[in-house]
């Protein structure tokens, strides 16, 4: 059930919704502040100062201050294997290409264009990055829940024993009783698939009719520079928000590799014909409407 205490503000570009037991101080929404301060000047695409926009600019070797870049990049390389070489953080000039950038000029996708290759940017395996070239990154397809883990953790270490954290499709959970989550229909929004209750643990959820604009969308295929069609909407839980949303975007290009890989997360995907595909751990927690 909803939680008495909320707290709704604007980050990263999207809205969050910060539910808790009790009241939230100023002094933690400052320190929440602080965290998305230094995420964004981190990994934001969209400002000039940001470390990913000199990285651009230029090219050369930058050492990230957000500490958790190493398990974030970490994650991307795992799942850049996993789905042959579809999800890669070096997408934001396949994106910035189509309109979808500061200006939100936003057109359609024309032609293909090349994503650069894992192996050329150099990582020392702690926070730095070198490159030769211009490339722009992305890491929109895990570090929003990255954002939603630290947001969390935050809470823990300010003795909030109960909270619930949305940001926009991105979710952590921790209470005593669950909280129930309607899952949308990617064919129609004003409905839901089903239900699913969480309890201690994340949910995240991407689907290509969300920042969807022309013809094509934010999910891009690294193989191919082009937006993905099959997969319509992806749902994973998981213990952790980063992983959940890593994962949900993986899935839109493997499934045995990635249950393989990670077999404690449950899975549920919907390709563009309308058929549910879904583990076994996500057949025990889901109630389907319809």
């Amino acid at each position: 059930m909803p939680l008495p205490n909320s707290w709704q503000f604007q980050a990263i570009g999207t809205d969050w919704n910060i539910q808790t037991n009790v009241l939230l101080s100023e002094d933690t929404k400052t320190q929440i502040r602080e965290l998305i301060e230094v995420f964004d000047y981190n990994y934001s695409r969209f400002r000039p100062d940001s470390i990913v926009r000199k990285m651009h600019d230029f090219p050369g070797s930058y050492s990230f201050s957000e500490p958790n870049f190493p398990d974030l990049y970490t994650l991307y390389e795992k799942l850049h294997k996993l789905t042959s070489g579809a999800v890669t953080p070096y997408v934001g000039g396949v994106l910035v290409n189509a309109g979808y950038d500061e200006k939100y000029g936003l057109r359609s996708f024309s032609g293909t264009l090349s994503v650069p290759k894992f192996n050329e940017v150099i990582w020392d395996g702690k926070s730095t990055l070198t490159t030769s070239q211009s490339i722009l990154l992305d890491v929109g397809a895990a570090a929003k829940g990255l954002l939603v883990d630290q947001i969390a953790e935050l809470l823990l270490k300010m003795k909030l024993s109960e909270w619930f954290i949305d940001a926009s499709g991105d979710s952590a959970h921790q209470a005593s009783s669950s909280y129930t989550i309607g899952l949308e229909n990617p064919f129609d929004t004003s409905k839901i698939l089903g239900t699913i209750k969480l309890l201690n643990e994340s949910l995240c959820a991407s689907a290509i009719n969300r920042r969807a604009w022309k013809n094509g969308h934010h999910v891009i295929d690294g193989r191919t520079g082009r937006p993905t069609e099959d997969i319509v909407a992806t749902w994973v839980i998981a213990d952790s928000t980063m992983l959940a949303d890593g994962l949900a975007t993986g899935l839109f290009f493997s499934w045995e590799e990635l249950n393989i890989a990670y077999p404690d997360a449950a899975y549920l995907r919907i390709d563009s014909g309308g058929t549910i595909e879904m583990n076994q751990a996500m057949e025990e927690r889901i109630t389907l409407l319809g």
